[in-house]
């Protein structure tokens, strides 16, 4: 252990096993344990998978040699997508599909594109009834008939000499159904961000047998409105190794207060604890919060609120002004016995952005 890491750290670091799971709440310097996992590693080949390129490009300053950082559409374009290249578009239009099927039909047209980016976006290996809307959307008779030209225009899309526009998931959908054996250039994968990884990419990591590293915070997952998935508590990690990070650098004990209150809406039974300076940034909220105590609340809804109230406190990384929403959560003890309210002098005021056990990367 050297003098910088935590006991968490170093037992990241020292981890030897096949699968590992690191819950790593905000700012505990998961980036930073990764990569000194990997120095500790400098005989294995690595694959770092990164969340989007901002992130890989950060990586690959940051990790020793041996580690290659990709994107998953990184690792998808050179094996499939560069064969579409002409062809690529950011998303599908309603026009485009319409055109493809011929018809006029709106609403079928609509419900076929829904159906295909639902496949497109899931770890499936075929379009079927479950891609489709829901029958209160659409009877039993057109579901099935979006399915069928779903699937012919699946066909469409993946043909090389076709001319129906193709999109980054169609080709990152491609790899994963072409099952790539990274474990036959890899000996350890490092999937980051791991709470708000995509099914398709999820699937890619989990078919491979080499050793796999998964790291995030599953109070940090806010994509899920994308189709994200935590992979982190996937079906194939029932006997993954599992360890915690929960020293965060990146605020003191107030913020730490406050989301460990949010967290225990949430049922979380660990604790954050605040390492960090105390500095001035204000965070202000908003009244769409307003309702997240409403017991009358969907459960996915209230812990997809509670994750961007977690999100919004912890990046502050300083002192945070707490309105109503905070100040009912924190109703005992009250509110001022446990936050600072700064002056407008306070907010205008300097403080140390960084610190040195914290990777950037982590901030962002």
């Amino acid at each position: 252990m050297s003098y910088s890491d935590t006991p968490e750290q170093a037992d990241v670091i020292a981890w030897q096993g096949k699968r590992l799971v690191v819950g790593a709440f905000a700012g505990t310097g998961k980036t930073t344990t990764l990569r000194r996992f990997a120095e500790q590693n400098p005989d294995e080949r690595m694959l770092y998978i990164a969340y989007n390129r901002a992130i890989r490009d950060e990586a690959e300053q940051k990790f020793p040699y041996h580690v290659i950082c990709k994107t998953s559409h990184q690792l998808a374009y050179a094996a499939t997508g560069r064969f579409f290249a002409p062809r690529l578009v950011g998303t599908l239009k309603v026009t485009d599909v319409a055109r493809a099927l011929n018809s006029k039909n709106w609403r079928m047209a609509r419900a076929v594109l829904y159906s295909l980016n639902h496949f497109i976006c899931s770890a499936d290996v075929q379009i079927t009834a479950i891609h489709a809307p829901d029958e209160e959307e659409l009877p039993d008779t057109e579901r099935v008939q979006a399915v069928t030209a779903s699937q012919r225009l699946w066909l469409m899309m993946t043909a090389r000499q076709g001319v129906f526009p193709v999109t980054h998931d169609t080709y990152l959908k491609l790899y994963q159904l072409s099952r790539p054996d990274l474990s036959s250039r890899y000996s350890t994968l490092l999937f980051d961000e791991a709470q708000d990884a995509n099914p398709v990419t999820s699937a890619i990591v989990f078919s491979q047998r080499c050793r796999v590293v998964l790291v995030g915070d599953r109070h940090q997952q806010i994509y899920r409105f994308r189709g994200a998935d935590n992979a982190m508590d996937a079906p194939q990690l029932e006997h993954a190794d599992r360890l915690r990070l929960t020293n965060s650098f990146r605020f003191g004990p107030e913020v730490a207060n406050v989301a460990n209150r949010l967290l225990a809406l949430k049922g979380e039974t660990h604790k954050v604890t605040g390492k960090g300076p105390q500095d001035r940034v204000v965070v202000t909220l908003y009244d769409d919060f307003a309702d997240i105590l409403d017991p009358d609340m969907p459960v996915d809804r209230r812990n997809d609120e509670l994750n961007l109230l977690y999100v919004a406190t912890t990046r502050a990384r300083r002192l945070l002004v707490p309105d109503p929403v905070i100040r009912e959560i924190l109703a005992q003890p009250p509110a001022e016995d446990i936050l600072v309210l700064p002056t407008d002098g306070d907010i205008n005021g300097t403080g140390n952005d960084t610190d040195e056990n914290e990777e950037a990367s982590d901030v962002a």
